[in-house]
């Protein structure tokens, strides 16, 4: 009824002289193309925007109608139209069900997958497709499950016949980091061994598969023992120097987990240096937890607390540690996300704020803001807010990392 008024105004229709019987006696299909063919008859030249959209709207309703008809013989348009709802809500579920699916198994698909006709390795498999998507909670851990991936890797690694060792290899080392990465960047961590790894493959001469393999494995296990076991010494040694001179009763402060820190603790609680720490942590039994567990063994006096309560705790500390995920060339500091409160916080109360990082985790990227952060779970903390990095050489300002970097370059 509705239509047919909507009808009768705009186009001055005269319906008994169209439809001369009634409706429920004609069927759908008929009633609608009675009401088209009489909508159509209106000359051109007398017709206005307003009665083009409706001769839109009723070809698309005699559509509707007729497809209605067809399938359920005779039914009504609102049961059609009704139809078409059921039928659009039905799509919209299928829809959302395969996004579901699809999340469902994108590991699988991520795990079958070849880079160039080369199959990534079993122990990088087990690292998972896209490890390196996530910021880790700790970035010593996770290089040494990739160092240890590369080393099992390599020890497996066999010449194909007629095919250069030096190449196939490189090959085979860029497929499984392709494979770790996805389309996520290499980390600062991983950048840095890849690019020593492909300086030392560049720099082999044509040798037998055993003499690369082993060339290869010595690097990766100086690697480690550089940038890991004695770098994280010489830190503990500068953090040591530092809490020794503070004329206070030194109380430290830390956020998240970071090895680095909990062994830097540790180290100088058994050189005989007193010291309280403070843990805070962004939600209760969190990555910090994992801190709180490693150094309270050592008996150094712990506080646990959330990071929305750090101001309650702020006021006895004199210094505060961070752990670093990188370091960028503008003296940015990658780091976990919730750091930046802490240092502002810090800085409001004139607490010297220092970053523990090794140098190979200094990269020459720049990033300015935290959306420019490609790996989840990171945020930039500006160079501002940062007192001294604390790395292998001495402690550093923030803005010595491209010189570091220089320095570092293979010859």
């Amino acid at each position: 009824l509705y239509f047919l008024s909507f009808c009768s105004i705009s186009y001055n229709i005269d319906f008994a002289l169209v439809i001369p019987i009634s409706v429920q006696h004609r069927s759908v299909s008929e009633f609608s193309c009675a009401i088209l063919l009489r909508v159509m008859s209106v000359p051109p030249g007398e017709k206005s925007k307003a009665q083009l959209r409706a001769e839109r709207r009723a070809i698309q309703e005699a559509q509707r109608a007729a497809k209605a008809e067809r399938k359920g013989g005779g039914e009504s348009s609102l049961n059609a139209v009704a139809q078409v709802e059921k039928h659009n809500s039905n799509l919209v579920q299928k829809d959302s069900f395969t996004s579901i699916s699809e999340a469902d198994t994108i590991s699988q698909k991520n795990s079958n997958k070849m880079y160039d006709g080369i199959e990534p390795h079993i122990s990088f498999k087990n690292l998972g497709a896209d490890y390196l998507k996530q910021c880790p909670s700790d970035v010593e851990t996770q290089t040494l499950a990739v160092l240890e991936a590369l080393k099992q890797m390599i020890e497996d690694y066999s010449v194909s016949p007629g095919k250069s060792s030096r190449r196939e290899i490189d090959t085979l080392i860029d497929c499984c980091f392709q494979y770790i990465a996805g389309e996520t960047p290499f980390p600062p961590n991983i950048a840095t061994l890849s690019k020593q790894l492909k300086w030392q493959i560049s720099a082999l001469e044509d040798a037998n598969d055993e003499e690369v393999k082993k060339t290869l494995l010595d690097l990766l296990d100086e690697f480690q023992e550089q940038n890991l076991t004695l770098a994280t010494t010489a830190i503990t040694m500068t953090v040591a120097d530092v809490v020794k001179k503070m004329k206070e009763q030194p109380v430290i402060l830390t956020y998240s987990y970071s090895s680095t820190i909990g062994k830097c603790f540790c180290k100088m609680k058994s050189m005989g240096i007193d010291f309280e720490a403070i843990v805070i942590d962004d939600g209760p039994q969190g990555d910090g937890f994992k801190l709180v567990q490693q150094i309270v063994p050592c008996d150094i006096p712990t506080q646990y607390a959330l990071l929305n309560g750090i101001r309650h705790v702020l006021r006895h500390v004199n210094l505060i540690i961070l752990g670093a995920f990188g370091i960028l060339a503008n003296g940015n500091v990658l780091a976990s996300v919730g750091c930046c409160q802490v240092a502002q916080i810090a800085q409001t109360k004139n607490i010297p704020v220092l970053v523990l990082c090794q140098t190979y985790k200094f990269c020459e990227k720049v990033m300015t803001t935290s959306n420019e952060a490609c790996w989840a779970g990171c945020e930039v903390l500006p160079a501002e807010f940062v007192t001294g990095v604390v790395s292998e050489i001495r402690m550093l300002p923030c803005t010595a990392v491209p010189a570091v970097l220089r320095v570092k370059q293979p010859a």
